[in-house]
């Protein structure tokens, strides 16, 4: 099911993309620098980090919603090179209709389940690697595995960054947890992030992991 509304976000219109139960992306088509999800905004940190060493940089993402990063990035590092996997057309439709993604657009979609294009893309090819793909609040299990992390760390450069959106606690919840220790099996550091200083809260939260 997918919905598209519009509200007021501290002054700007801003259009909301929800699948199914999930709100997936806010978007201002006038301003694609402005971010709202917290996770969002460590992503454009993540960015900055490498487009500071290079503002050619190539990126890959997982996931395109309302392709608000695409857009983020294309709008700021115009020199980047910018590919996004999304398994269903119709939200890329919907991106293009109503979400600002220009036909035009120098963003390259493929339009098929990551696991099956991540492996026919070029190895070493990219600088980063961001995965923000969910069925309801769950990442798609099959994108959580060892064999995919893998496939992913083969798609980076030496000093590549893979950064994935996670939802859950940090303490009692199990998900998260799993997720880092199969992700440390491929790459050497692993970071879970988030945008406050909450650390000691057990509520279900957005993290970042990045390896």
């Amino acid at each position: 099911c997918i919905k598209v509304w519009r509200q007021q976000v501290d002054g700007h219109d801003i259009r909301i993309l929800t699948l199914d139960k999930l709100q997936h992306s806010y978007v201002d088509l006038d301003d694609p620098l402005f971010l709202v999800y917290s996770y969002e905004k460590i992503f454009a940190d993540v960015v900055t980090y490498v487009a500071d060493r290079d503002p050619e940089l190539n990126a890959l993402f997982i996931g395109g919603g309302g392709y608000t990063m695409p857009r983020f990035m294309e709008a700021l590092y115009p020199a980047s090179s910018l590919e996004v996997i999304e398994i269903d057309p119709e939200v890329t439709q919907v991106a293009m209709t109503y979400f600002g993604l220009k036909r035009d657009s120098r963003i390259v979609t493929y339009n098929r389940d990551a696991r099956m294009q991540v492996p026919k893309l070029r190895s070493g090819r990219y600088d980063l690697v961001v995965a923000d793909a969910f069925n309801d609040v769950s990442v798609p299990y099959h994108l959580t595995t060892l064999e995919f992390n893998r496939r992913v760390r083969d798609l980076l450069g030496d000093d590549g960054i893979y950064v994935v959106n996670i939802v859950d606690k940090l303490y009692s919840g199990r998900f998260l947890r799993a997720y880092v220790n199969t992700l440390g099996r491929t790459f050497p550091y692993v970071y879970v992030m988030r945008d406050d200083a909450l650390w000691e809260s057990d509520e279900r939260y957005t993290f970042v992991v990045a390896g």
